[in-house]
């Protein structure tokens, strides 16, 4: 997998245990990154380009942005929708004859409530257990007081439910130290995830675990990995 911008000279590669750490120093460039990151995660039309090695990508599908470490939505529309779909498969293939014998009721209990009403009334009957779960207004429950595990956690939760495989982590080291960057990246090889690293300044690097790409403040490349995987 590869993603391209015309800002640079050639396709970033994903390469297993590597993180992509892009450093662009151009203050313009570095907000337009980051907007084109954001709102392709979102669906909408950007610069970026993501292919494997037959085709193109949706961005959307396969990427997550991340820039607010403390901030982090476990209870979004598009996880509390996957989350709901996860507990509806569950109870019509795990618990089948409850889920049977709970419509049943509801339905049973629909058709005689009505008669207490003295007028004639239409009504729809429940079917789709799906939307009894809703009742239930389920929620993901995620707490540390540790924001590392919490990052963690959170793209836990999205490569799970969303099946994201890309996280752009924005101002990465302004939040953390090397140590906890460290265990981050190796959590990360260790669950195939593809990082995006995106910097504004050179402000330390690891290199044993990192392919650097700098766009600096003219606009020039360069890079520092090893050019013989790519």
């Amino acid at each position: 997998m590869r993603f391209f911008h015309h800002i640079f000279s050639k396709p970033i590669i994903f390469r297993e245990n590597k993180v992509n750490l892009l450093v662009i120093e151009n203050k313009k460039h570095f907000a337009n990154f980051v907007r084109d990151f954001t709102v392709q995660s979102r669906g909408e039309e950007g610069e970026i380009l993501l292919s494997d090695d037959v085709s193109d990508l949706d961005f959307e599908k396969h990427a997550e942005v991340i820039a607010d470490y403390f901030s982090l939505d476990f209870n979004g529309k598009k996880l509390s929708s996957k989350l709901i779909t996860e507990l509806k498969q569950s109870a019509l293939y795990s618990f089948a004859g409850e889920t049977g014998e709970l419509l049943g009721l509801l339905n049973s209990f629909g058709s005689k409530v009505i008669s207490s009403v003295e007028f004639p009334l239409e009504w729809e009957t429940v079917d789709d257990i799906g939307a009894v779960l809703k009742l239930f207004d389920y929620r993901l429950n995620v707490i540390s007081e540790n924001p590392l595990e919490m990052l963690v956690d959170y793209m836990e939760v999205c490569s799970h439910f969303l099946k994201k495989d890309i996280f752009v982590l924005v101002n990465l080291k302004s939040y953390f130290d090397m140590e906890e960057i460290k265990l981050l990246y190796k959590e990360a090889f260790f669950r195939k995830w593809n990082l995006i690293v995106l910097e504004p300044s050179s402000s330390g690097s690891l290199q044993e675990y990192e392919d650097i790409v700098i766009i600096d403040k003219d606009i020039c490349e360069i890079r520092i990995d090893n050019e013989e995987f790519l």
